[in-house]
């Protein structure tokens, strides 16, 4: 039983790697996404575009501010234990709690734009279309890994078991409650004595 919980740890150790290395990449491209979307498209109107220079406003100018938002939101995440076992395998757990720190850092970021002068400005444009486009890649891409994780093959391997010992009401409430549930199957009871 004790190589069963090694390997049990070991694949969940994994899990969470390809999460982080997962939703850190997602957070990244959502903030290029953003970038894009609120000085290339021609979607968003604008008054300057332009840095404290004089010069069009490329990428590279907002690279540290982009690095700074992503290492705040992947803060939060890794703060509120976003990447334990049982929110890895639920989505909807998992998205409730991004939606928050999300939205706490859109309101951080905003603040920042009134209070700190930076160079160049922090378009307030930009940090909401950040929060658009990162909720929507992260988004994706978790329901993406939901659904591979959902698959018999993998998800056998990633379930928790759970064996009743006595039988009675309990032990159908405890199999009806179980009987949806991503994190923990129910195999079954035990007549006690």
């Amino acid at each position: 039983t004790a190589s069963f919980r090694h390997n049990r740890t070991r694949r969940e150790g994994i899990l969470a790697i390809i999460a982080v290395t997962g939703d850190f990449a997602m957070i990244v491209s959502g903030f290029c996404l953003a970038f894009w979307f609120r000085y290339y498209s021609g979607m968003i109107p604008f008054r300057e575009h332009t840095n404290p220079t004089g010069a069009t406003v490329v990428f590279w100018d907002y690279w540290k501010l982009i690095l700074l938002g992503t290492a705040f939101v992947f803060g939060g995440l890794l703060s509120k234990g976003a990447y334990e076992h049982r929110d890895l395998l639920s989505l909807r757990r998992f998205i409730t709690r991004f939606a928050g720190i999300l939205t706490f850092c859109l309101f951080v970021f905003i603040g920042l734009t009134l209070a700190v002068q930076t160079n160049p400005p922090i378009s307030r444009a930009f940090v909401l279309c950040s929060w658009f486009f990162i909720f929507l890649t992260v988004l994706s891409w978790r329901a993406a890994l939901s659904r591979i994780l959902q698959t018999p093959a993998v998800a056998w391997r990633l379930r928790k078991r759970l064996l009743v010992v006595g039988t009675g009401p309990e032990t159908l409430r405890i199999q009806q409650e179980l009987q949806n549930s991503m994190e923990t199957e129910f195999v079954g009871w035990v007549q006690g004595n």
